[in-house]
């Protein structure tokens, strides 16, 4: 068996990124739920959730389909977006040769497809945030000469040893379930 331990510390002079009021509630956490959700994520692009489910009960069963129906909704309407994009003569006519700041800009542009926004993990607030799989859809969509997704993988993995982009608890290695933040060079205005 496998035990979750989360412990709460209040420091009256914090250094970290964000505080927590004394006062905060304890909530507890549903270790299976907690699974489900890991597996939905996991499973998003292969989809073999049905045979992952075959040993948990049916309540935990229609929580994970939930869960990967509100996943491919998500990817859907992303779909969707780059579609209206294309109608609308949006083509930037990237390719894997382009200049990896020109890449880098037009994925910052607020209407570029990929789903920057303000997120929230285990409480820590993470400003202008992406996930990993989504940048990798976005490069494989959006750039030419990408001959399957384990290349445009690969490209993410080279702008995070670039500097373009960041893991926000600082890991050297480029995972898709992680959230990323534009590099520093981005953010000071060098690219």
């Amino acid at each position: 068996p496998i035990k979750l331990v989360v412990a709460k510390c209040w420091d009256p002079t914090p250094r970290g990124y964000f505080t927590l009021p004394r006062q905060e509630q304890s909530r507890p956490v549903d270790p299976l739920s907690w699974l489900a959700h890991t597996q939905a994520v996991q499973n998003t692009y292969n989809n073999p959730q049905h045979q992952l489910l075959a040993h948990h009960p049916s309540n935990y069963r229609q929580s994970l389909v939930n869960s990967t129906a509100n996943m491919n909704s998500t990817i859907s309407t992303t779909n969707n977006t780059m579609l209206d994009n294309e109608r609308c003569g949006y083509d930037l006519n990237l390719t894997v040769n382009s200049d990896m700041d020109t890449i880098v800009r037009a994925m910052a542009e607020p209407d570029s497809g990929l789903d920057i926004r303000d997120r929230i993990w285990l409480k820590i607030p993470i400003p202008k945030s992406f996930l990993g799989s989504e940048l990798v859809n976005w490069l494989f969509n959006h750039v030419d000469g990408f001959v399957n997704r384990n290349d445009a993988r690969k490209y993410s993995s080279s702008m995070l040893k670039a500097g373009y982009i960041r893991h926000t608890v600082h890991k050297l290695t480029f995972s898709e379930q992680c959230y990323y933040v534009f590099g520093d060079l981005y953010a000071q205005g060098m690219i």
